[in-house]
């Protein structure tokens, strides 16, 4: 007899922004920069590139932010699984 099938829930990090932050936002091969506002959500999808820059998703959509910027104007959060 097989046993069942355990789904481990594995907790993630994020950051909830304190205090507005500037970011670069990209959409296929266009870019612009915008504002987020106190309160958004950034999960971060690279390591801290030569510019100081990381990769992350806010709302669904793919942004970089500096680390500066995240360490000094946001807040660590644990995120549930999806």
């Amino acid at each position: 007899m097989s046993q069942p099938t355990m789904k481990l829930a594995t907790q993630t990090s994020g950051y909830r922004v304190t205090f507005s932050i500037m970011a670069l936002l990209r959409h296929g091969s266009r870019e612009r920069v915008l504002t987020l506002a106190p309160g958004k959500i950034l999960i971060p999808e690279s390591s801290v590139d030569a510019a100081g820059m990381i990769d992350a998703t806010c709302n669904g959509h793919h942004v970089q932010i500096f680390q500066r910027d995240l360490v000094e104007r946001a807040e660590r959060i644990p995120l549930e699984p999806e």
